[in-house]
């Protein structure tokens, strides 16, 4: 069914809106005029004629100024408290265990239970801003804690192996992940903040506010004064939400545009002055909680300046084995070490490595071209150039253009590769890089990569070992 927001006309939009408030006002003027009681229910006529009379007065703009810093104040206050919940909680379990079952009890009891047991507590005037709050975080703690969640361990361990600095990490990965479950509950908490602010004030009677006005209407009844009230509230509540969702989406979209200027300057990279080899020996691997070992008793040597291809049977090992290499999983059999007697190389400090992963760990809200060139260690005006025309070739598309979210899993696949190669690390490992790839952008990326390795190491695992070892003059590493 086509709803009122899919239609692109403005003024068809419009004119719906306008249809649909118009049989509104109808319905209520028709129940007013039935109901024949002005003091059980005032017709829109009437509450449009109160509402203009007490705009004219200054108690009405002071107690509207009053209701809207208070419950403001509030929601910021529980906005931010809710999110470093969430944080807290994502990064410690006791935390969680403590705070969860506490935000589960405020989600669920009755506000009026909440704002009487705060007047006892607090007073009037603080109590409308704790119910506030307290309204308010449980929905933007979840939606934060949710979003935190989201964000895989794997791209994660990928920007910490690329040595990305966590500031850019929390640009443009975690806190996108983070605002796209935000949305809702943004939307929901600012309306709830009104309900629940309001009510409060009703109950509680702080003097030139909006429910201490509503409840002396009420003892007067005067129903047009209290629906005008009412109106006040929903069209304060929609602007609140209005502003709310504005600065949400100017956030959103600053995070799709990488500020070269500060951003690129946090990107550093000292080149090892050695390039170490890798020295397995006797490794034995299995994963936690399970009885078998996926690498047994595997010994080999890769020394620096060459390639190698990884080959064996799917579930050999060969992803774990790079995981191992790259520090994502710990074994004191795995070293790098110095081919150079007079310079030895700690066991402890690692070569810079460039991966390719088999999933296509991506920023979904960068441009392909700006998902590599936020990599780049040795970037000169040439360089920058070369690389951006040879993957506007490969995509054939302009990459600046071309958003994560609107490729395909092969244009996925050339930017994972590029980002690997120009990143310049010491070792490049490559896992199973030309999945999905058709023959003629394969020959292509092959020789992109032949010309751009240098002197570097080469890893790369592929199931066509026979044909890639002749194409990269690789040996095989057989598991």
């Amino acid at each position: 069914m086509k709803q009122i927001k899919d239609i692109k006309n403005p003024y068809i939009k419009f004119g719906i809106y306008l249809v649909v408030l118009v049989f509104w006002l109808a319905i209520w003027q028709l129940i007013s005029v039935f109901a024949n009681n002005y003091f059980l229910i005032a017709g829109p006529i009437d509450t449009f004629f109160s509402l203009f009379n007490n705009i004219q007065t200054g108690e009405f703009w002071l107690c509207i100024a009053t209701s809207f810093l208070r419950i403001v104040l509030a929601y910021i206050f529980a906005f931010f408290l809710a999110v470093v919940f969430a944080f807290f909680s994502y990064k410690s379990s006791a935390f969680n265990y403590l705070v969860s079952p506490l935000i589960s009890f405020i989600k669920s009891v009755p506000v009026v239970c909440i704002i009487i047991v705060l007047l006892v507590c607090f007073g009037n005037n603080f109590a409308c801003f704790i119910a506030v709050g307290l309204m308010v975080l449980p929905q933007i703690y979840y939606s934060s804690l949710e979003g935190i969640e989201s964000c895989k361990k794997e791209m994660l361990q990928l920007l910490d192996l690329f040595e990305l600095n966590k500031s850019v990490q929390f640009k443009y990965y975690i806190l996108p992940c983070v605002l796209k479950h935000m949305k809702a509950a943004i939307k929901v908490s600012v309306a709830i903040s009104w309900k629940a602010g309001v009510a409060c004030e009703v109950i509680a009677l702080p003097q030139n506010s909006i429910g201490w006005s509503i409840y002396t209407d009420k003892i007067l009844l005067d129903t047009a004064s209290i629906f005008s009230w009412i109106i006040v509230i929903i069209a304060i509540s929609k602007i609140c939400e209005i502003v709310v969702l504005f600065i949400y989406n100017r956030l959103y979209v600053s995070l799709s545009k990488v500020n070269y200027t500060t951003d690129f300057s946090k990107v550093k990279y000292i080149k090892s002055s050695i390039v170490p080899a890798i020295q397995i020996s006797n490794l034995n691997f299995k994963y936690e909680n399970s009885k078998a070992f996926i690498l047994e008793d595997f010994s080999y040597k890769f020394l620096p300046g060459k390639s190698y291809i990884i080959s064996a049977p799917t579930g050999s090992g060969k992803t774990t084995l790079i995981n191992l290499i790259c520090g994502f999983y710990t074994s004191p059999f795995v070293e790098f070490v110095s081919q150079d007697s007079n310079n030895p190389i700690n066991v402890k400090q690692k070569a810079k490595i460039s991966l390719c992963p088999q999933d296509d760990l991506l920023f979904d809200e960068l441009s392909a071209y700006d998902n590599v060139r936020l990599f780049y260690n040795y970037v000169s005006i040439n360089s920058s150039k070369n690389t951006r025309e040879l993957l506007d070739e490969m995509l054939q598309t302009d990459s600046q253009k071309l958003k994560i979210s609107e490729c395909s899993g092969g244009m996925k696949r050339i930017i994972s590769i590029f980002r690997a190669i120009e990143h310049q690390g010491d070792i490049v490992i490559l896992d199973e890089p030309f999945t999905g790839l058709d023959s003629a952008i394969k020959e292509k990326l092959v020789r992109y990569i032949l010309s751009n390795l240098g002197s570097r190491t080469l890893i790369l695992i592929s199931h066509d070992s026979a044909n890639d070892a002749a194409k990269f003059n690789a040996q095989i590493c057989s598991l």
